[in-house]
Order: C-alpha cells, then sequence, then structure tokens
C-alpha cells in the first residue's frame, strides 16, 4: 500500500473506485485533505437557508458519501489536477444542497399559507393533518420536474438576489429560462397546486361521505 499522504486527489478518488482491503485508509485520507473546502462549499450555499449550520453538516455527509459510493464515476483530465477534484465535489455539493431542500418540499409548503386551498387549523385533528399532507404531496407530484425544482428552490430564500449564483445558472441554464422569468413560474406553480388540492380535497371529501358508517 503506498503512503496515503504521498497521493494526488485524483489518483485517492482511484484507488476508493478500486474498494481494495485499503479503501478506508484511501478514503479517510481524502476526507481529511477536502473537508474543509466541502464544509465551506455546503455553508456558501445552505448561508441563506433555514437550519444553515445543521443543512450544510447534512449536506457534507451526503457528499462525502456519494464520494464513497460513486467515486468511479471521477473523471480526471489530463493534467490530473487539483482544481478538477474540487470542481466534482462541488458539483456533488451542490446537487445535495438541491435535493435537501427537494427532501424538505412538504414541511415549506405547508408553512406556506399562500398554498393553503387546504385548511390546515390549530384545532385541526392529527388524522386531518395528516390527510392533507398526504393530499399536498400527491398534487406536488403533478407538478413539471421544471415546476417543482424553481417552486421549491425559490419558496427557500427570500428572493432570487439571495440565491447563490451558481445555482441560480444551473436551474436557469437547464430550463432555458431568463433570472426574471423565475417568480412567474413559482406563481404559476403555486396557482397549479391550489387547483389540484383543491379538487383532490372535494374528492377526499366525497368519498368519505359515501363511506358507510355501521353502528353497533
Amino acid at each position: 500500500m503506498r503512503k496515503t499522504h504521498q497521493l494526488s486527489g485524483n489518483e485517492l478518488i482511484e484507488f476508493i473506485s478500486k474498494k481494495s482491503k485499503h479503501r478506508e485508509n484511501y478514503f479517510n485520507e481524502f476526507y481529511q485533505r477536502y473537508k474543509t473546502y466541502v464544509w465551506k462549499t455546503a455553508y456558501y450555499y445552505c448561508r441563506r437557508s433555514a437550519n444553515v449550520q445543521l443543512r450544510a453538516e447534512q449536506v457534507l455527509i451526503d457528499s462525502f458519501m456519494n464520494v464513497y459510493d460513486n467515486s468511479d464515476r471521477f473523471t480526471p483530465d489530463s493534467t490530473k489536477s487539483d482544481a478538477r477534484v474540487k470542481l466534482w465535489l462541488a458539483g456533488i455539493v451542490r446537487n445535495n444542497f438541491l435535493k435537501s431542500m427537494r427532501d424538505e418540499k412538504c414541511s415549506i409548503l405547508l408553512e406556506e399559507s399562500v398554498l393553503m386551498s387546504i385548511p390546515i387549523e390549530s384545532t385541526c385533528t392529527e388524522e386531518a393533518k395528516g390527510s392533507n399532507q398526504n393530499i399536498l404531496e400527491k398534487a406536488i407530484q403533478q407538478l413539471s420536474q421544471k415546476e417543482r425544482e424553481i417552486l421549491f428552490l425559490l419558496l427557500s430564500y427570500q428572493s432570487v438576489r439571495d440565491i447563490p449564483e451558481d445555482i441560480l445558472n444551473h436551474i436557469t441554464d437547464t430550463y432555458s429560462l431568463k433570472k426574471s422569468s423565475l417568480r412567474k413560474v413559482k406563481l404559476r406553480s403555486i396557482d397549479k397546486l391550489k387547483k389540484i388540492t383543491a379538487e383532490m380535497t372535494i374528492i377526499s371529501r366525497n368519498n368519505e361521505d359515501l363511506t358507510p358508517s355501521y353502528s353497533s
């Protein structure tokens, strides 16, 4: 086994991908070498979102898990430079940041009163709240990927100006949109969700009315 501290970042990834008996040693060296960079990148993305510390920590953990599980997907450039490793890591961090927002979609949406065509009141029973959330989850799935992505992103920040520039460019490039169009997509998505949830709520209530009750 070669001394890990003498290996480049590119070489460490290569040895991690080979899944040899020394894989853990190579991964530990990689982690120690790049944890500060990954943490700073994760914190940069999460800095204006809720629970920034906890979210950044989770993004860091998920990102190194991705490195461990998917190291064979790394493609070094001809120079095998450290910059290429950091660029790869930055992409992993960005994707995990976006995933962390998608995973919280229902809680974010339920907290947005503008979306609540489904009435959630303080006196509402836990069973009713669960039913409302189930309806909202199903409604979210009826949005297109573009609508979900943009809606969740904009709900996570106070304004478009607060979104990290490379995240914003990634979204606008992916969907061929101007930055000025993002808010319109968000509002259309909210209107669409209101209509879908209203329709699903009516159907759900009608089904409840049709369910026979049995008295003892």
